[in-house]
């Protein structure tokens, strides 16, 4: 709190819902597109992840608060849908009592859309579903859809650290394994595709962006915003012949969500 109200100045809830609504309907209707020509070759989802970071931050300031993804056909680049929620930390919940007496009530978003961690995770899987064409969660195989990422951060770090907080299985281990047990780093596959030099490929988005003389398109570190130039990036790749593969596999997970605190 910064004199008694949100450092963050005032939330709008109805803002918030309105741009996600937007941002999913840029897209195609989920499960519209058919699928893949080749169901060998996984369906590529990019990740842009916001919150998570701060792994020194109080009052939920370390956990993930921005959920975007973006589904890809991995043969023609032809966009399959979209996922998107504003995820709500969980120490919010567990220590709302002790907030509402610290904080100033206009800190507190009652109208908020934001979800628990463990329910943004259902939620994604429910959407995967559609986009793969199976009927429940208990049909997806992890070898049928691959995240891809700016990095290995989203996946290696800050989703295993959020499934087991504040307790080891907080989101059980088999979904964890099912989900995220390996991930494509686009900045890896961007350096490789364009047989860059370590030293001069690109560090980043924008760096990605540039080399390719594409312009930023909306807001860098928004989530949904961040995932649509990413995607560019992709589609461009993908148009150019480039077949994406694992770049990283979690090796950690069933440690994450078995360790006793």
């Amino acid at each position: 709190a910064f004199n008694g109200s949100c450092r963050n100045g005032l939330h709008n809830s109805e803002a918030a819902r309105k741009a996600e609504e937007e941002w999913v309907a840029l897209g195609p209707e989920t499960g519209t597109q058919g699928l893949p020509p080749d169901p060998k070759v996984p369906v590529l989802l990019l990740l842009d992840l916001e919150g998570g970071g701060n792994k020194d931050g109080t009052d939920g300031e370390d956990e993930i608060i921005e959920v975007p993804v973006l589904s890809m056909c991995p043969i023609t680049g032809r966009e399959l849908g979209r996922f998107h929620r504003f995820a709500r930390p969980g120490f919010w919940d567990r220590e709302v009592n002790s907030m509402r007496q610290r904080f100033h009530p206009e800190c507190f978003n009652n109208d908020s859309s934001a979800v628990p961690f463990p329910a943004v995770i259902h939620q994604m899987q429910t959407w995967l579903c559609k986009v793969l064409g199976v009927s429940s969660p208990a049909d997806l195989k992890s070898e049928s859809f691959l995240f891809v990422t700016c990095g290995n951060w989203d996946v290696k770090t800050a989703i295993p650290l959020q499934c087991n907080k504040p307790l080891p299985g907080t989101v059980n281990l088999q979904t964890q394994q099912l989900m995220f047990s390996r991930w494509s780093n686009l900045k890896d596959v961007f350096k490789d595709h364009y047989r860059l030099d370590p030293n001069r490929a690109p560090t980043g988005m924008r760096g990605m962006l540039n080399r390719l003389k594409i312009s930023l398109q909306g807001q860098h570190h928004l989530g949904m915003d961040d995932v649509s130039n990413l995607a560019t990036i992709l589609k461009k790749i993908v148009a150019e012949g480039c077949v994406l593969k694992p770049t990283g596999t979690a090796n950690n997970l069933a440690a994450a969500a078995t360790a006793k605190g």
